[in-house]
């Protein structure tokens, strides 16, 4: 055979194997086509019977084999996370029919991280009180995502249970704080009073974590366990109770909160963030009575001034006197800042 016989062999070899490999292609697409096709109609006949089951019909009523079964299970776990009310209740119930949450609190118990994430994630979209000590051991995972998704399902499920487990100090695999803060806010005033028994912790973070969340949940009950710590011998927690004390907006603890700052003010080096957090406080409550007060912290340098002209947008006197003075007063001879200014009896 000559050598343009075998190339022209060799081209005709090519064509052909072209040819069939656009056969091939073309068949491939088609039937991928028709596979999703056929999953997409299954998919909208088990939704459309997840939705009927959402109005009243019986879940169990229709047997479901393995490939089913999942099916099923993932368009109500989808659905799940979209719905309120009554159809989230409806949809759990599908679920936990078909023994999702068995399936959750095993695999909760899993050796592979994936697999307790995804148990963790469906217990979290169930949200039943059935759970809650399933998902407190869950709290000591090894893993950072699965404690943090723990921690929002405790607080979704709103178990008053949950809450010394959230609040519990851990040196290893610690928990996230403002995770926690969002869980225990969602519990609501069950919390008040575990976190009030725990503003008299020897441990500091504990101290300044409860302070906060007090403040957060308008906690009026725990105001005498929040006015004590205003002498605190930590700056971080005295400066949280500080602020609790400013969101609960009281004017009972409007003196205490003057005092405080007075006896700052007038030493020597004052601690700016305790000082910075009472003059945010008075602000918050905004009664007249701290005008004077604020007026003299607003002329000190730096932070304090910042957080004093901020507190003083509060006061309506105070409001009055930024706009008609350009600057901080000067203080007469001999005389002090709050001399310099004409106050309102």
């Amino acid at each position: 055979m000559s050598v343009r016989a075998a190339f022209a062999a060799a081209l005709v070899a090519c064509l052909i194997a072209l040819v069939m490999l656009g056969l091939l292609i073309v068949t491939a697409q088609v039937a991928h086509r028709r596979r999703r096709r056929a999953r997409a109609a299954r998919t909208e006949r088990w939704r459309a019977l997840v939705l009927a089951w959402m109005s009243g019909g019986d879940s169990g009523a229709v047997p479901l084999n393995g490939p089913e079964r999942r099916a099923v299970v993932e368009i109500a776990g989808d659905l799940l996370s979209k719905v309120r009310g009554s159809d989230r209740e409806a949809l759990a119930d599908i679920l936990v029919a078909h023994g999702v949450d068995d399936a959750a609190r095993r695999g909760v118990n899993s050796r592979w991280s994936t697999v307790r994430l995804r148990s963790v994630v469906m217990l979290d979209l169930l949200a039943r009180a059935a759970d809650v000590e399933v998902l407190i051991a869950a709290l000591r995972d090894r893993d950072r995502q699965v404690r943090d998704v723990a921690v929002r399902a405790l607080g979704r499920i709103g178990s008053p249970l949950a809450i010394d487990a959230l609040l519990r100090r851990r040196r290893s695999r610690p928990l996230a704080a403002h995770t926690v803060a969002l869980a225990i806010h969602r519990i609501g005033p069950p919390a008040i009073a575990p976190l009030t028994s725990r503003v008299s912790s020897g441990d500091p973070r504990t101290r300044r974590v409860a302070a906060e969340l007090l403040g957060l949940l308008r906690a009026g009950e725990a105001e005498l366990e929040l006015i004590g710590m205003l002498d605190d011998d930590d700056p971080a927690a005295m400066a949280a109770a500080a602020t609790a004390l400013g969101r609960l907006g009281r004017p009972t603890a409007v003196e205490l909160l003057m005092r405080r700052l007075e006896r700052l003010m007038s030493g020597r080096d004052p601690d700016i963030d305790r000082c910075v957090a009472l003059v945010g406080a008075l602000g918050q409550i905004g009664d007249r009575r701290a005008l004077a007060l604020l007026l003299e912290a607003s002329a000190r340098p730096g932070r304090i001034s910042a957080a004093a002209t901020t507190a003083l947008g509060s006061l309506g006197q105070g409001r009055t006197w930024l706009a008609d003075t350009p600057s901080s007063p000067s203080p007469p001879e001999g005389g002090t800042v709050l001399s310099a200014i004409p106050l309102a009896s």
